[in-house]
């Protein structure tokens, strides 16, 4: 749920279409997969404005 939260933060995603996305893969593996990418996108965005 904790995920989830913080997920929703991210001005670039939206939680249905998150939730879908989980629904449809049904999958533990592939939610992890897409938490992974998430946080991945995440940081690739956040690192060059704090570099600077």
């Amino acid at each position: 749920m904790l995920i989830i939260f913080v997920v929703s933060n991210f001005k670039f995603i939206d939680v249905f279409e998150l939730f879908v996305v989980l629904s449809a893969f049904s999958n533990i593996q592939s939610a992890i997969l897409l938490i992974a990418v998430t946080c991945i996108a995440f940081f690739v965005t956040t690192l060059p404005g704090r570099s600077h």
